[in-house]
């Protein structure tokens, strides 16, 4: 949490400093930069960050890396991240929009406290009652949509240029000059300038995904076959010791350990014992209430 005690209170003090004599919209451009560097800054983030950084680059890929960039550049045009993760996100929502739209009688329960039960009212009715209550709960909705599509596209335009630079660091150490070259003058090409502004938005195209789904059936078997396997090769291994199971030895240096007495660690080892009971107790009813979902649709 101290990661984020530090951004927002780097973010007050911006905010908050009257000789700095800014508008709003500069405090609050000041304070997200000061936010970013209290995250960039902060020792656990770099920690994050040197986990997953790569090997440099040896002599020979840094050399690469200009051309690299240039196939890059031809993949990902000025704008194009933003443009491209934009139809994602309509091809993606405007679908789940459809099938998970609020109907009137659920909406209008929601709306009255569920002191009223929206069946009852019937959709007409129900509709009226949202009408009344809350005339502009579809443009909000809406509002949110776009406002969540208008940030999608702020955000990778700003990553872009990084993206880009990274990328073409990806690429020098992945392929040869020969590849990168052939690469790229398949991009100059009509067919590759139109693949690249093409191929992100694929994935999102609904004859994949729906074209997968169309298989689950297949699928179930062996995904299921594959998580039985691995619970039995979980269940097989040795679980934590209870305090009963604990060696005379074992419960002396516990007790030298934690500063607890043998009583006090009874009785916390026997309370861990039971919340781990009740998680299990709740995952299987979880599990069970699951599964006669799946049942009954």
């Amino acid at each position: 949490m101290k990661i984020w005690a530090a951004g927002l209170s780097a973010l007050a003090l911006a905010v908050a400093t009257p000789a700095l004599a800014q508008d709003e919209e500069q405090n609050e451009e000041l304070g997200m930069e000061a936010l970013g560097e209290a995250i960039t800054s902060d020792p656990d983030f770099q920690k994050f960050l040197e986990a997953f950084k790569p090997e440099p680059l040896t002599p020979e890929q840094e050399a690469l890396v200009p051309l690299a960039s240039d196939v890059v550049g031809a993949m990902i045009p000025q704008g194009a991240m933003g443009e491209m993760f934009s139809a994602m996100f309509q091809d993606l929502t405007e679908p789940f929009a459809l099938l998970g739209g609020d109907s009137q009688t659920g909406t209008a329960s929601e709306l009255l406290g569920w002191y009223v039960d929206g069946d009852d009212l019937g959709e007409d009715t129900s509709a009226e009652v949202v009408a009344i209550i809350d005339p502009a709960r579809e443009q909000r909705k809406e509002a949110e949509t776009q406002a969540i599509e208008d940030g999608i596209i702020d955000v990778m335009t700003a990553l872009e240029p990084a993206m880009r630079e990274a990328m073409a660091k990806a690429y020098a150490a992945n392929f040869t000059r020969t590849e990168l070259t052939d690469i790229g003058a398949f991009f100059s090409t009509p067919s590759g300038a139109s693949f690249a502004s093409k191929s992100y938005k694929l994935a999102s195209d609904p004859r994949i995904w729906v074209g997968m789904l169309d298989n689950l059936p297949e699928l179930i078997g062996p995904i299921m076959g594959a998580v039985m396997e691995g619970q039995a090769k979980i269940e097989s291994l040795p679980q934590a010791k209870t305090y009963a199971e604990l060696t005379p030895g074992e419960r002396s240096r516990l007790t030298a350990l934690t500063g607890l007495t043998a009583t006090e660690l009874q009785e916390a080892m026997s309370l861990a014992d039971e919340v781990t009971m009740e998680e299990a107790e709740d995952a299987m009813e979880d599990e069970a209430g699951a599964m006669e979902d799946d049942y009954d649709s």
